[in-house]
């Protein structure tokens, strides 16, 4: 398994790269969208080694279909 501290950083840049695609306005939104997506991936995933890869992508679909 990926240590933690890659994971996060990971999770920090995905949030980073949703802010710089759809605008720092969205921002608390992206944030608290990425982090209750991110529990739900988390609380159903055997290996949390690729969860930020799934959130990301599961983001980005919810934000282009709003925005």
């Amino acid at each position: 398994m990926a240590e933690l501290n890659v994971i996060e950083s990971a999770h920090r840049t995905n949030i980073g790269r949703l802010i710089d695609e759809f605008g720092e306005s969205y921002e608390s939104e992206i944030t608290k969208l990425y982090s209750a997506q991110r529990e739900a991936d988390e609380s159903s995933a055997r290996i949390n080694d690729f969860i930020p890869i799934f959130t990301y992508r599961t983001v980005r679909g919810i934000l282009r279909e709003r925005y």
